[in-house]
């Protein structure tokens, strides 16, 4: 029974308190009882697992009825002998009667001596198991691991993998969906159509374009990002939720700076990084432009904070 598609010879998943080990073709002892693959077991201990090899048996010489024996170097040295009277079609060729002759007396002897067979005894060394994962509780709705799947990875666009899949889309979403939760005075509108990126706080839309084209969650319920690591995950999806929380407590929550509010200030940088975008400029003039951009994103974070 194949638990988990993908793992290779002796590579093992932590499940649990238990291993789920891959073993290769051939025989094995797991836990002392004989078995063979390709198969995987469920064993409490990576160190249970042996390789057998040898067995069967081998020719140490031969005899014949006088109990004469003859080496079995010596008796292929024979067939060697009686080989080259044939040619390539298996056809027995004399060139004269002396070779038939000889033909005919290495033709006896090797009918009359016959093989005298020596088992060969079996050895088990130990198996090196690579642990290459362990399923563990994600303790959220929106990580998955792949062992929940028999798999012991995901495999995501352009075919890049990981270990560990973070719902991102649904992650805003449902930090979207908790904000609005927590502002029962104020109006939230969440659309049921492109995720997050039409959500309305009093009135105004919250998420400018430029999110949208940084992150593919805003439009997307179903975007996900695959991480190596748990810790990555679990990073990420804060990440997300912070960013989606930020945002619409700017709406929801405006503080002033003077005479203007701090929403204010990050409209305005948005409007001036629109208007730049579209602006040509010489190509020496390239890195000059993409460093504005730097410094209002900062602006615009910054601001954001507030």
């Amino acid at each position: 029974m194949k638990i988990f598609e993908g793992l290779q010879a002796h590579q093992a998943i932590k499940y649990g308190n238990k291993f789920v080990v891959q073993l290769n073709y051939g025989e094995y002892k797991v836990n002392g009882i004989s078995t063979t693959g390709p198969q995987q077991v469920v064993v409490d201990s990576t160190d249970v697992i042996c390789k057998v090899s040898g067995g069967g048996r081998k020719i140490v010489k031969y005899v014949n009825a006088n109990d004469d024996e003859i080496s079995v170097d010596e008796y292929r040295k024979h067939q060697e002998n009686a080989g080259q009277y044939y040619d390539d079609d298996g056809e027995l060729v004399f060139d004269s009667l002396e070779g038939r002759i000889e033909w005919a007396k290495l033709d006896a002897l090797l009918n009359e001596y016959e093989p005298v067979f020596e088992d060969i005894p079996k050895e088990s060394t130990k198996v090196g198991v690579d642990v290459i994962g362990a399923a563990v509780n994600t303790w959220s709705d929106f990580i998955e691991s792949p062992y929940e799947y028999g798999k012991i990875s995901f495999v995501g666009f352009g075919s890049t993998q990981g270990v560990f899949k973070v719902k991102v889309g649904a992650v805003a979403n449902d930090e979207a969906v908790n904000v609005k939760h927590q502002y029962p005075d104020s109006s939230v509108e969440i659309p049921t159509h492109s995720n997050i990126e039409f959500v309305k706080a009093n009135g105004e839309y919250v998420f400018a374009s430029r999110y949208s084209n940084i992150y593919n969650w805003v439009k997307n319920y179903n975007a996900v990002r695959l991480t190596e690591t748990l810790e990555e995950a679990q990073q990420l999806e804060n990440e997300v939720r912070l960013i989606v929380r930020i945002r619409m407590q700017l709406f929801l929550e405006p503080k002033g700076i003077d005479d203007v509010t701090a929403k204010d200030v990050v409209k305005d940088l948005e409007d001036i990084r629109n208007k730049l975008s579209s602006i040509d400029v010489k190509q020496k003039s390239f890195h000059g432009k993409r460093g504005l951009f730097g410094s209002i994103d900062k602006m615009i974070c910054k601001y954001s904070d507030l």
